[in-house]
């Protein structure tokens, strides 16, 4: 990384514009492909790597990474439904709740 002059916290923030723009593969049974299973888990590793590399830096990507895996990945069905006005005349479709 030194040769090369790429920091740990450039190179998070590559990752996290990745998470940002990714969008699953759903199979019929309206699942995401195992590919784009661990296409995402090796994201999802290289981020913790480079958030122990980061040293100080990291309190900055903190905050915000940890509110986009929790709304995008691990709570994304409560995250919609809790954006979601009663009043609204467009539903949720099914793509919505799987992450």
């Amino acid at each position: 990384m030194e040769q090369l002059q790429i920091g740990p916290a450039a190179m998070l923030e590559d990752e996290i514009s990745w998470l940002d723009n990714f969008e699953p593969t759903w199979t019929n049974e309206l699942e995401t492909s195992e590919a784009d299973n661990i296409l995402l888990a090796g994201h999802l590793r290289l981020i913790k790597t480079l958030l122990s590399l980061c040293g100080s830096e990291k309190e900055q990507f903190g905050p915000s990474l940890i509110q986009q895996l929790l709304d995008d990945f691990l709570f994304r069905a409560s995250r919609i439904i809790l954006n979601s006005d009663s009043s609204s005349s467009t539903t949720a479709s099914i793509h919505d709740f799987h992450p």
